[in-house]
């Protein structure tokens, strides 16, 4: 406990981390699992991170919060983090995903928050100066507004520096000669095209957890880690044995992006060893992932935090590496899937507080903000016996949202129409409920499965289905708040696949 005798919770979401892959590839994850409290079956409440980090601090399901359009969807209030602030905690986010950052207002209930994959990031006290260009606009006048903006900041050194260091970035992103430059600025394009180190994301956390042990209050810490989504570029010490770097680029321009694979596969060109080399690019992630949480844990101890803080690790979502679908293809990635590599995600809590065991119960992730507020007290004192509603749920839901991209349609004009469809067009949702598997499509698709078997959907549990089909007409109903994207949002999107 605190002074005030409150627990502190640092909330880690390892993106696109599938279950599996804490257990074969993540030491440091295998090694707290082992003395804490692990889950064998949790459930993402959405497919892919806009929809699914909004449920994680909220509570809601994304029929109910409706946010997923990513071309102007805004996140705004999210209670898990207003409810800390109201009981006195310090609260901050360090992010590396665009869809939890500034950029679409996931910043707003935080006391401080970073955002950890900008091309602007030299000085994160000075002026946005990525989000500032994209708003006036890279023309003469647009920079003319940029630089008065930053040389009237609180912080104008740092500001101007983050303009040159955006402008950069700008040219960087779309002149490649330019990345041989030997200058961080230009070799450092980052893993997407921007500027994103998980270590720079750890020592950024890590100045944050220094701050709290200096401080009375306690505090909610959360983080966000992009190493385990596509594209897999890990690094160097990471590269699995016999793959060069420049064979890595190619299996992730050819192949890792869902659209990209879906076009190779339908051509015949995808064979065994091309999914194996993938399967171990993904892995080399999440040994290199692995470390930093190793380097959080270390910082908890030295910091004497460990016997206080509540460690929440997770995933938004999972990612599909080559397993067949439904209709007996392969799959890559996390877009239109509902597949279980995709649903079911890992989730550790760690305190020395509790017993080391594994929870077999289905659960969802977007029961756990009831958990760490009403709960939580209550869970450390039982050892994490009683978890109280958290493992209570008859039908456990999840969805896949239409993110709306309708660009799509242009870019991907290899892909059928139809399939492209079922991730921009049409949402689903899904209910587990024991052994059955049930989801519904807004464009009438309906499926069941019992124990991985195909079924007739009518035999299934008639709450499962009566799930599915009230959030599918709540999702019809629905219309989230809307936030104006600037052009470098665009930019960072399409660098992670999504355009």
């Amino acid at each position: 406990m605190t002074d005030s005798g409150e627990t502190n919770v640092l909330y880690v979401v390892l993106d696109a981390c599938r279950r599996d892959a804490t257990r074969r590839a993540m030491d440091t994850f295998a090694d707290l699992a082992a003395s804490n409290l692990t889950f064998e079956r949790a459930v993402t409440p959405a497919s892919w991170s806009l929809p699914a980090h909004v449920s994680m601090l909220t509570g809601a399901d994304p029929s109910e919060h409706v946010r997923y359009s990513r071309s102007d969807h805004s996140v705004g209030r999210l209670d898990l983090v207003e409810g800390f602030r109201q009981r006195g905690f310090t609260t901050w986010g360090v992010s590396a995903n665009i869809f939890a950052s500034q950029h679409y207002d996931f910043d707003a209930s935080f006391d401080e928050f970073h955002y950890t994959n900008g091309i602007d990031r030299e000085h994160a006290d000075g002026l946005d100066a990525s989000n500032a260009l994209g708003e006036h606009g890279a023309t003469p006048r647009g920079y003319a507004r940029v630089l008065r903006a930053a040389a009237t900041h609180e912080n104008p050194s740092e500001s101007l520096v983050n303009v040159a260091r955006a402008t950069v970035g700008r040219a960087v992103s779309r002149w490649e000669p330019l990345r041989r430059v030997p200058h961080p600025w230009f070799t450092n394009g980052g893993r997407f095209g921007y500027s994103y180190d998980a270590a720079d994301n750890t020592d950024r956390v890590v100045s944050l957890l220094q701050r709290a042990a200096e401080d009375d209050a306690p505090f909610f810490g959360f983080v966000n880690y992009m190493d385990l989504h596509s594209p897999y570029r890990p690094p160097e010490a990471y590269l699995p044995e016999g793959l060069s770097r420049r064979a890595a680029d190619r299996l992730n321009r050819e192949y890792v992006l869902p659209w990209s694979f879906h076009a190779a596969n339908e051509r015949g060109d995808v064979d065994e060893a091309t999914i194996e080399a993938i399967r171990a690019l993904y892995d080399a992630e999440a040994r290199a992932v692995d470390e930093q949480l190793a380097r959080l844990r270390a910082a908890l101890d030295r910091l004497d935090l460990l016997e206080n803080t509540l460690l929440v690790v997770t995933a938004d979502h999972g990612e599909n590496l080559g397993e067949r679908t439904w209709r007996g293809e392969r799959a890559m990635g996390h877009e239109a899937t509902t597949s279980d590599a995709v649903l079911e995600v890992p989730l550790l809590l760690a305190h020395p507080a509790l017993d080391g065991r594994s929870v077999p119960d289905r659960v969802t992730l977007a029961d756990l903000p009831s958990l760490l507020t009403d709960d939580l007290d209550t869970v450390l004192a039982s050892g994490g016996r009683d978890l109280g509603a958290f493992t209570g749920r008859e039908v456990v839901p999840s969805a896949s949202p239409a993110h709306e991209s309708t660009q799509h349609y242009d870019e991907f004009d290899a892909v059928p129409r139809e399939l492209l469809a079922t991730a921009i067009e049409h949402h689903t949702t899904v209910a587990f409920q024991g052994d059955w598997k049930v989801e519904a499509r807004s464009d009438g698709h309906r499926l069941a499965t019992c124990d991985g078997e195909r079924r007739p959907y009518e035999d299934a549990p008639e709450a499962a289905r009566h799930s599915c089909e009230q959030r599918l007409a709540a999702f019809d109903g629905g219309e989230g708040p809307t936030v104006d994207l600037g052009g470098d949002v665009e930019q960072s999107l399409r660098d992670l696949g999504y355009l």
